[in-house]
């Protein structure tokens, strides 16, 4: 049976029965009564009287407390939703490392010999514009096909479920504290690999959110059968990464290699440079090897091959991916990971890309036919937009 509640008020009205009558067995109304002939024969002991209910009251309040809800009398302020949300993120969010969370894959990309001259630095730079931009248009083009849809489907698990959303983000930033690992690079992986769906599995064996293969799995010191498990796959995911980079010393290399494994890697590298596979682990230790000397067609030309794209092209979803998570888009509102406008526009500054993009090999995919039809659908858009203006 559910307590009724008792306002302040009543309580002390039989405390002040109580007390003025001078006992609990009274009723209310004969010490209320004794009370008021109290106040009217003797004025100056009202204080006194006073301060006994008052201490009786506190006394009658506490011993009611077991029995009845104090009701506290409703306060009139307008409440605030809006701060409200923020302060039930705070109390629910995860810590965020300062040193972790100002990781960018520009800087990463951008790191260059100290002894680079001022020309070879910029000479990189615009290597690395160029790299980014294709690689994200890949993206655009081969996994999403220019289509909002495609890319909703994506991440339609984290945009349907926010609250497993918050649980995976929660992971990923707690094992990314434990284990040293930039955010974004586990934001980009996840989001990349499986969209963050834990049950994602692929036509070769990989599972969960991480995508984590049974060879993985055993290097980090975890049984197969735990990649099923959300948590388990999120953590042996990043601590993989964390120990390729302690043995690579580099995140863009240990990004290629989380993609395709080490032993293929490896024997890539070592056919394309004329050294034997063993000697391929101190070739990628030197300071003047990295991703962009080993894609790019002024130095290796590997990137025309997998993995060599994958650390661009996760990093071209790394920053939705964590937007996803932190729910910033409505399942209907994610916007395309790269305007028409402007894969148009990278088409015509990079020719390579445009060539690049016709003679893609996918299988159902017509690298022309894709490219007239985003054409097309600019050109549908720019007319809808005039007519927009003109009917203000």
């Amino acid at each position: 049976m559910r307590k009724r509640g008792i306002s302040t008020f009543e309580a002390g009205i039989i405390a002040a029965g109580i007390a003025a009558g001078g006992s609990g067995c009274k009723s209310i109304k004969e010490g209320a009564g004794k009370l008021q002939d109290l106040r009217d024969d003797h004025v100056q002991s009202v204080n006194y009287v006073g301060d006994e209910v008052r201490k009786v009251s506190g006394e009658i309040i506490d011993k009611f407390n077991d029995v009845f809800e104090v009701r506290e009398e409703p306060e009139n302020k307008p409440t605030d939703r809006r701060a409200e949300v923020k302060k039930e993120k705070r109390e629910t969010d995860v810590e965020i490392k300062k040193e972790l969370d100002e990781f960018s894959f520009e800087n990463m990309f951008e790191e260059t010999s100290e002894h680079a001259s001022s020309a070879d630095k910029k000479k990189r730079r615009g290597e690395i514009r160029r790299i980014m931009t294709s690689e994200k248009a890949m993206v655009y083009t081969v996994k999403f096909r220019g289509n909002k849809n495609a890319q909703k489907e994506h991440f339609k698990r984290p945009l349907e479920d926010k609250e497993y959303a918050g649980e995976v983000r929660a992971y990923i930033i707690k094992y990314c504290n434990k284990y040293n690992v930039p955010y974004d690079i586990a934001f980009s992986v996840g989001a990349n690999e499986s969209g963050f769906d834990q049950d994602k599995e692929s036509g070769v064996g990989a599972v969960g959110v991480f995508q984590v293969m049974k060879i993985a799995a055993k290097d980090v010191g975890f049984d197969s059968k735990d990649r099923e498990n959300l948590e388990k796959n999120i953590e042996m995911g990043i601590k993989y990464l964390a120990k390729l980079f302690d043995r690579y010393k580099k995140w863009d290399i240990a990004l290629v290699i989380y993609s395709t494994g080490e032993r293929n890697m490896k024997e890539m590298i070592a056919k394309k440079k004329g050294i034997s596979v063993d000697e391929v682990e101190t070739y990628l230790r030197r300071d003047d090897v990295d991703l962009i000397t080993l894609y790019s067609g002024k130095f290796d030309k590997l990137g025309t091959k997998h993995p060599f794209q994958y650390p661009f092209q996760a990093a071209a979803l790394g920053s939705m991916g964590r937007r996803v998570l932190e729910n910033d888009y409505p399942a209907d509102k994610i916007p395309l990971i790269m305007k028409d406008s402007e894969f148009l526009k990278a088409l015509d500054r990079y020719p390579s890309l445009k060539r690049r993009i016709q003679k893609n090999p996918t299988r159902g995919f017509k690298g022309t036919s894709f490219i007239q039809e985003i054409e097309r659908r600019f050109v549908r858009q720019k007319s809808k937009q005039k007519k927009r203006v003109a009917s203000k």
